[in-house]
């Protein structure tokens, strides 16, 4: 454990070096979260529909609110690192403790299973530090640019969420040839199940899910690879119910407050474009791709909605092409229905 957080360790020793003494009595409390800052250093500004009696108001404002120096942005960031550094320091400790709980147990999948939350959640609190810089220092850089790797809670939940919903569509046509009797159907179809299955366990997705997730999803990749397609039917039928019993990811309260967001701005986007397309094809074409946006977003979110998506997923719509619009609006208003639903 010492040497995965070796790294990890000496930058919360070096943060507690800096930390003001109003923080070291105070502490940041247990229910601090790398998300608000994360957030906080990514947010933007609304967009302003400033008219000509506004900008005086706007320049006066400027001129009360003198940008700040750089010894008050560097003491604003020593705050912000404080309560970072105090973060990381309890999740380490706390991971200490449960991990030798579990070892102690004899239970070291769940020991392995909080080594590897611990990693993703110390990652959202080093890349809250590079946010916290950017705010401070670099307020025209996105810290993403400088970390294109990392992904947010939310990013991961997503990517994966994605994932399974198009390996489910991938296996569902192979296990449905795999159950019949013809046995050269069955053969062709455990040959295309097999590389459906291989090509998830090396993509992207697959390092990010949970480690008892992982480790269930290989197994069922190495019975697979070793079975007659006699055998390889009832394994099937398993990997197919345990897919099954993953879209509880959807309960996860990241995605359900993302689809609810998602949901609106689709239908917000929808509406503009409905009432564009009487005036001008062409002008509704900027909300389409908007609505489009929120609809992909809301991909592997139930097996109706994603019915409803895929289309869109396979052929991304030209919209520059009034039929095309057309149809693509079609479509939308069919899923804002399958989702008020």
């Amino acid at each position: 454990m010492k040497s995965t957080f070796r790294g990890l360790r000496s930058f919360t020793t070096y943060c507690q070096g800096l930390r003001p003494v109003q923080a070291e009595e105070g502490g940041a409390g247990d229910d601090f979260g790398f998300g608000d800052l994360e957030n906080a250093a990514g947010a933007r500004e609304p967009d302003l529909d400033l008219g000509v009696g506004d900008i005086g108001a706007l320049l006066e404002g400027i001129d009360e609110q003198p940008a700040q120096s750089e010894a008050q942005r560097f003491s604003a960031l020593i705050e912000k690192l404080s309560s970072i550094e105090y973060g990381l320091t309890s999740q380490l400790l706390e991971m200490e403790q449960r991990v030798q709980v579990a070892i102690a147990g004899w239970e070291m999948a769940q020991a392995i299973e909080v080594l590897d939350d611990t990693k993703s959640s110390t990652s959202q609190g080093v890349f809250a530090v590079l946010s916290a810089v950017c705010q401070a220092f670099l307020p025209d850089t996105e810290p993403t640019a400088l970390a294109p790797g990392h992904l947010t809670v939310l990013d991961q939940a997503l990517v994966v969420r994605q994932a399974l919903a198009e390996l489910g569509r991938a296996l569902a046509p192979p296990h449905a040839r795999l159950q019949g009797t013809d046995a050269a159907v069955q053969q062709a179809a455990l040959v295309e199940l097999r590389r459906a299955l291989s090509a998830f366990v090396a993509s992207a997705a697959f390092p990010i899910m949970r480690p008892a997730d992982r480790w269930q999803l290989a197994q069922f990749e190495r019975r697979l690879k070793d079975q007659a397609p006699g055998a390889a039917k009832f394994t099937s039928e398993g990997l197919s119910k345990y897919l099954e019993s993953l879209s509880s990811i959807n309960q996860r309260e990241v995605l359900i407050l993302h689809d609810q967001r998602a949901a609106a701005e689709l239908g917000e986007a929808l509406a503009t474009a409905q009432q564009l397309t009487l005036i001008s094809p062409r002008l509704a074409a900027d909300p389409t791709q908007k609505a489009v946006a929120a609809a992909l977003s809301l991909y592997g979110s139930s097996p109706e909605v994603d019915e409803v998506i895929a289309p869109l997923r396979e052929r991304p719509p030209s919209l520059g092409d009034p039929g095309a619009l057309a149809q693509t609006l079609a479509l939308l208003e069919r899923l804002a229905q399958a989702l008020r639903h």
